[in-house]
């Protein structure tokens, strides 16, 4: 029960009265929430998937533990606050560009992000509200950078293979008319040695013709401006 007590005037007299409310059903209810919350916080934290719940202001409403990792946080430093407290001004109108979307088509949103050197799928799914209008956002982001890195790797061995079939036989003609070159001069020709030097640069593009047709994985190497790849480390013919 809840009790609501005072005095007032009573034929000149001063006494108490009490409202008294049976408010068995809102406990029975707030229970029934805290045990639905305590189910909802089970549930996306046991999934590796970066989970948010957002309202489409931005204000954070839930998230799990995951997604809060990824801005160096905790769950309860973020829940109540605005992402833009987490976002710089260009990210965080990104995403308000996004959630007036799914608000207006009340669809779904997918896109991929980089942060922080790692590649996410994101999804972003409208909450609908009892009169059927979006008022929330629920965001499920999932890590695909080691995809990612397998397809680069796919890639490399793709492109790797089509260079190796476009100069394997160019190389050979080359190599066959230095011989027949150096066959035709006499041994004292100054000539021989310029035949020779284009004879150990020759066989040093079929080596790495053919370290390029044995790539395996995806690796780099620094570079005046970056990164290249690198070809020895790809390759597992050394």
């Amino acid at each position: 029960m809840e009790v609501y007590s005072g005095s007032i005037e009573f034929r000149d007299k001063k006494v108490l009265y009490s409202i008294i409310h049976d408010i068995s059903e809102k406990k029975l209810a707030q229970e029934t929430l805290k045990q639905s919350e305590s189910t909802i916080r089970a549930m996306i934290n046991a999934t590796q998937s970066l989970v948010y719940l957002f309202d489409i202001k931005g204000d954070i409403i839930n998230l799990n533990t995951p997604g809060a990792l990824l801005f160096d946080k905790r769950p309860d430093e973020m829940i109540g606050k605005n992402f833009k407290a987490f976002f710089g001004e260009s990210e965080f109108s990104k995403l308000a560009i996004l959630v007036n979307d799914v608000v207006e088509t009340q669809d779904p949103v997918s896109y991929q992000k980089e942060r922080r050197g790692r590649y996410f799928n994101v999804h972003l799914y409208p909450v609908f509200n009892d009169s059927d209008q979006v008022d929330r956002i629920c965001v499920f982001a999932n890590d695909i950078t080691d995809l990612k890195k397998t397809e680069k790797v796919f890639a490399a061995i793709e492109t790797a293979g089509g260079i190796c079939h476009e100069l394997n036989q160019p190389l050979q003609v080359i190599l066959g008319n230095l011989e027949l070159m150096r066959m035709g001069m006499e041994k004292d020709d100054p000539n021989q040695i310029l035949i020779q030097t284009a004879l150990l640069q020759t066989e040093k593009l079929g080596r790495i013709t053919k370290k390029l047709a044995h790539i395996t994985r995806y690796e780099t190497k620094g570079y005046a401006k970056g990164a290249i790849f690198d070809i020895d480390r790809s390759s597992k013919i050394q």
